[in-house]
């Protein structure tokens, strides 16, 4: 498994080693839908995370994004047998994006995003006035659009904002999340034609 893991990572790892034009910090926060055969109920997440990109501001039309996120979240249980407390989650988030506007400033684009999430949480169970913690673990696989906007404050540094909308494969959950980046271009980010 952790051999598996391992190339995973470092086969979504290999296009922005290669090609990242720019590295920055992320800050996150996600909304989950609920699993309708599940009885808990997720809270808002928030997270931090580093961030790769190959197109900030230049006259091209793709861009490549890779983010590394750590999240928490905190869950409660529906059913009043078992306490949820929290959710931890380390996402690789694979952007493919196609910029439709660009100016010396600002580029819009839209794109394809995949998101591979490991989550672990810790279940609390009560029985005969004690509680008995187990650990769980998984991995999700998700796809769908995302739609964000480049704004270059100078020919170094850019700020960043998109939004998406996953759907978690062999589930019905899905998240909305809102991303802001900051981000260090290596070069200076060419002025528009």
């Amino acid at each position: 498994m952790k051999k598996t893991r391992f190339f995973i990572f470092a086969f979504l790892l290999l296009p922005a080693l290669l090609y990242a034009a720019g590295i920055g910090i992320s800050g996150s926060y996600s909304s989950i839908s609920e699993d309708s055969h599940n009885n808990y109920k997720h809270y808002g997440s928030g997270g931090v995370g580093f961030v790769f990109d190959t197109n900030l501001g230049e006259d091209r039309t793709f861009n490549y994004r890779l983010g590394f996120e750590y999240m928490r979240t905190n869950l409660d249980d529906l059913t009043g047998k078992e306490s949820y407390d929290y959710v931890k989650r380390i996402n690789v988030v694979n952007t493919f994006g196609f910029g439709f506007y660009r100016s010396r400033t600002v580029r819009l684009w839209a794109a394809p995003r995949i998101l591979v999430s490991e989550y672990t949480y810790k279940d609390k169970e009560s029985k005969d006035e004690a509680y008995y913690y187990f650990s769980n673990r998984g991995i999700d696989v998700g796809a769908g659009p995302a739609l964000g906007i480049n704004i270059s404050l100078d020919g170094h540094f850019t700020f960043s904002l998109d939004a998406d909308y996953i759907a978690i494969f062999a589930s019905d959950r899905r998240i909305t999340t809102i991303r802001a980046y900051f981000i260090f271009c290596f070069d200076e980010i060419a002025p528009m034609r």
